[in-house]
């Protein structure tokens, strides 16, 4: 099989540069909350670009020594939800990559100069159809200085060993695995297979990459597929309300262990009266019958007149909502663009579920080996996209926003039976 080499950067290496004799736009990842990269060619040169927030527009140009140069679409060989790659950033189907192959030739180098110095830890990139061939990994950041690659390694595994298998893969068991070097070079184990790759993710932050690719037998092409994601939104740390605690200097009084309660002198005694003295009692004074006090009858209060309710005012988008008309199935369908904002001040809430639902009489149960469908969200752009992977799906869409002020709650919902 002929060899192919596959990348994935951060979302944010996406752009433009050189005019394109081939041009692919970039797709979200299946699987994980990725984006895979969009490439243009002419000639040995073009550009990758990595629609994310991290990377600046181009993500970076490359030129190539190599021969029989493609950008495949995807549409048959990919990096399936269930392979590690495909797990962490998403599945690769219907995305494209960059071939590279040797021709005549015993090596040659792929170099990638990015835009701006990388992210680090949003991105990475697949090596694939390493098996008659080896590649060389090495790499430069911002001054120009050498950068040790080998942490960047991840692990290997090959692509046609999962369910779904790419129909690209011939039938039978797929077991060949390449070899790290755990420093700088995976290598192949000298035969022709199909599916063998490894996978990256660089730590360090870099402004040049290299691959150096030679052939082992026969005339290989390897494979490069980039990737990357949006950082997760780093959370406001809530502030921490405390008691006020009392002053150490402030304590209960105690009574000064000077004082002591007077005690009578011993030489002072109670006067006994004389028993000649009798006290005369007086007469008691008859006690004077109060008179009763009137009680006040209550005066009745108004009744209040109830003040009538406003009628809350319609909320609705300041913009018309355009949802699409159909789901593609397989591949990906934005349901909204960017954030919707109604004439409350809200911003509206999109809720998008997959379910399965009855075909001919009998319910349909997705496989246990794969999604049914992927949502992903972009938190800083308000877009949503949904990812399908062929199967039979009831897709539901729920737009929402809370009644306020003046103000109804808006609701939408629209529902899909995709085949």
């Amino acid at each position: 099989m002929r060899r192919h080499l596959a990348i994935l950067l951060p979302v944010s290496l996406l752009a433009t540069a050189l005019t394109a004799a081939v041009a692919v736009s970039s797709v979200q990842a299946v699987g994980g909350t990725g984006e895979y990269a969009a490439w243009t060619r002419t000639g040995s040169s073009g550009t990758m670009t990595l629609a994310t927030d991290d990377f600046a527009a181009p993500s970076a140009t490359w030129t190539t020594t190599g021969s029989s140069l493609d950008v495949p679409s995807g549409a048959s060989t990919w990096l399936g939800p269930t392979t590690p790659f495909g797990a962490y950033f998403g599945s690769s189907q219907g995305k494209p990559y960059l071939n590279v192959g040797t021709g005549g030739a015993v090596s040659v180098t792929t170099t990638y100069t990015f835009t701006d110095p990388t992210p680090v830890g949003t991105w990475g990139f697949v090596l694939g159809d390493i098996d008659a061939d080896k590649v060389t990994i090495t790499a430069t950041n911002a001054s120009g200085s050498a950068v040790a690659v080998a942490s960047w390694y991840q692990g290997v595994f090959n692509y046609c060993a999962v369910s779904p298998k790419p129909s690209g893969c011939p039938a039978g068991t797929h077991t060949d695995l390449p070899d790290w070097n755990n420093v700088d070079t995976l290598t192949g184990n000298g035969s022709d297979t199909s599916g063998a790759s490894g996978w990256f993710r660089p730590t360090q932050s870099i402004k040049t990459l290299t691959f150096t690719f030679e052939k082992l037998s026969g005339f290989p092409i390897f494979q490069t597929w980039f990737a990357a994601d949006e950082p997760a939104p780093t959370p406001s740390p809530s502030p921490t309300s405390t008691s006020p605690s009392p002053s150490p200097t402030e304590t209960s009084a105690s009574p000064s262990p000077t004082e002591t309660s007077a005690s009578p002198s011993p030489t002072e005694t109670s006067a006994s009266p004389s028993p000649t003295e009798t006290s005369a009692s007086p007469s008691p004074e008859p006690t004077p019958t109060p008179e009763p006090t009137p009680t006040p009858s209550p005066t009745p209060e108004p009744t209040p007149t109830p003040t009538p309710t406003p009628t809350p005012e319609p909320q609705e988008p300041t913009e018309p909502v355009v949802l699409p008309q159909v789901i593609a199935n397989p591949g990906t369908t934005v349901i909204v663009d960017g954030p919707i904002e109604t004439n409350a001040g809200n911003t509206v809430k999109v809720t998008v579920k997959c379910k399965t639902y009855s075909r001919s009489g009998d319910r349909v149960t997705p496989r246990g080996d794969y999604e049914l469908c992927t949502v992903r969200k972009y938190a800083k752009r308000g877009k949503v996209t949904l990812t399908t992977y062929g199967n039979p799906v009831k897709v539901v869409v729920n737009l929402n926003a809370p009644a306020t002020d003046g103000y109804a709650a808006y609701k939408q919902k629209k529902k899909y039976n995709v085949r």
